[in-house]
This record gives C-alpha cells, sequence and structure tokens, in this order.
C-alpha cells in the first residue's frame, strides 16, 4: 500500500472515530430523551385529563349554587322585609348624600354602631320601592344652634335610585 494511503486511511480514521463514538452517544441521548418525552407527555396528558375532570366538577357546583342562590332570591324577593335588607347596603349609600344635600348650613350624623343611620324601613304600593327612615340627623340654624331632624329617602330597588327625600325637624 503506498504511504499517502496509509496516512490517508491512519487520519481518517483517526478523523472519523470521534464522529462514530459521538454518533453513538447522541443516538443514545436522543433515544433517552424521546423516551422522557414520551413519559412528560404521557404525565401531562393525565394532569391535563385531572384538570378538565376538575373544571367540571367545579362547574357543576358553580351551576347548583346558582340555582340554590336564584331560589333563595325568589323567595327573599317574596318577603319584602328581606328584600328591603338585602337592599339597605346600596339605598343607605345612595341616600344619605341626598338627604345632607338638604342641609341650608351644616350638619352631623348622631348615630353610632349599635344605632344605625336608617332606623325603619317601609314597604310601599309598589313592589320595588322601599323608604328607609331614621332621626340621627343634626342639622345647624342660621343661629348655630343644632336642631334634630327626621328624614326619609323612598329608593327604587329596580332601578337603583332614589326617588325622593324630605328632612324635617323632629325625633321619630
Amino acid at each position: 500500500m503506498p504511504r499517502w494511503l496509509r496516512r490517508l486511511l491512519r487520519g481518517s480514521v483517526i478523523i472519523l472515530l470521534p464522529f462514530v463514538l459521538v454518533g453513538g452517544a447522541l443516538f443514545v441521548a436522543i433515544t433517552t430523551e424521546n423516551k422522557r418525552s414520551q413519559a412528560q407527555s404521557a404525565e401531562y396528558e393525565a394532569k391535563k385529563a385531572e384538570r378538565i375532570a376538575g373544571e367540571e366538577a367545579t362547574r357543576a357546583e358553580i351551576e347548583e349554587r346558582r340555582l340554590a342562590s336564584s331560589e333563595e332570591e325568589a323567595e327573599c324577593k317574596a318577603d319584602w322585609q328581606c328584600w328591603a335588607e338585602r337592599h339597605s347596603l346600596r339605598a343607605i349609600l345612595s341616600c344619605q348624600p341626598q338627604i345632607e344635600n338638604q342641609a341650608k348650613y351644616d350638619f352631623r350624623w348622631t348615630d353610632s354602631w349599635l344605632q344605625p343611620k336608617f332606623s325603619r324601613v317601609s314597604a310601599t304600593e309598589k313592589k320595588n320601592i322601599f323608604v328607609y327612615s331614621g332621626d340621627s340627623l343634626q342639622l345647624q340654624n342660621g343661629f348655630g344652634a343644632w336642631e334634630n331632624h327626621i328624614y326619609r329617602c323612598r329608593y327604587n330597588v329596580e332601578a337603583e335610585n332614589v326617588d325622593f327625600v324630605e328632612v324635617k325637624p323632629g325625633r321619630l
């Protein structure tokens, strides 16, 4: 064999040997990675199925609560006291500024934690209109003296607005 061919083959083996070794290692690494990827994929599918089952259970619970809530709301709507109590916070937040605007000079609320601003609620002839009233307000007159006042606020539950406000001197 000629010398140049021996050198070429010797160089080729030396050059090719690392590629063969690296290629084998890559093949083993790729095969291992594929197996790992398949295991992760199966695990992901299992978790996805669990999540979907959990979401369906949650949806069913929400639907049950909504139905129970609508039944409870229908029962409450039939009882005017329950319905007025349910909307009392919105009514108070809507009525209070309008009552305060009736003051010619200054005002101060005399309610406390135990005594609410609107101590009484009454129903009107119309189904969704309630009158909230109280006497925990003092208005200042032109001489600077404080007078106790009675106030009434007619609140429309459907429209969520105040229909009428009345403030007059006195106590309930």
